[in-house]
């Protein structure tokens, strides 16, 4: 059997949704971010805020972000002891942490390739030395 034809264009169709070849990270509501982008010191949102930390950075606010995570679930386990009803606001904190940590994690996608093609250079160009 042959392999399929590569795409004609940049966007197919796939279970009625019209998907794109390109990958672009979604951005975050400046209301729905929980960290500092890093990005101007003046208020303003960068075209990619997130490229605009360090490794370090993204690395100290997911530690940041997943202790407050696990706080925030104590405190939900604690609240529902109490009274069962009472957790909502709670769920909410923890699906923006998560939605947070989510956005963090693939904003180091596009780094760790760039490192794994680097690396992968490095290597044939020593082992043809």
């Amino acid at each position: 059997a042959q392999p399929p034809p590569p795409p004609v264009g940049d966007a197919y169709r796939m279970f009625g949704e019209d998907c794109s070849l390109r990958y672009e990270l979604p951005e975050l509501d400046e209301h729905a971010r929980l960290y500092d982008a890093g990005g101007r010191d003046d208020g303003d949102a960068d075209e990619r805020p997130t490229r605009a930390m360090s490794s370090a950075q993204r690395v100290r606010t997911l530690h940041a972000l997943n202790s407050e995570l696990l706080q925030t679930f104590a405190s939900l386990c604690d609240a529902t002891v109490a009274q069962p009803d009472a957790g909502g606001a709670l769920v909410a904190r923890i699906e923006l942490l998560l939605f947070n940590m989510h956005h963090l994690v693939n904003a180091f996608r596009e780094a760790q390739a760039n490192d794994i093609v680097a690396a992968l250079a490095r290597a044939q160009v020593h082992a043809k030395l």
